[in-house]
């Protein structure tokens, strides 16, 4: 079990983070990945902020994510 969350926890780099940031923005602007972010609904609780310059700031948590981990449905919060 140890292993298994240290191996999650590897893919959350910060390069991960920022490009599912730029993803996100690359949605709203042109709806690419709309099978990801539009399967997660609109965020309400959670956000994080870019350490880069961006359109958007704080970013929803659940759909960057859902883009790193390549879901759309998670179990509990």
């Amino acid at each position: 079990m140890i292993e298994k969350k240290h191996d999650q926890a590897a893919l959350f780099t910060r390069e991960a983070i920022e490009a599912a940031m730029n993803a996100y923005d690359d949605y709203n602007q042109h709806g690419t990945r709309a099978e990801i972010f539009d399967a997660l609904g609109t965020p309400s609780d959670y956000w994080v902020r870019s350490t880069q310059s961006s359109p958007q700031s704080p970013y929803p948590t659940k759909p960057i994510v859902g883009f790193i981990r390549e879901k759309t449905v998670f179990n509990g919060g």
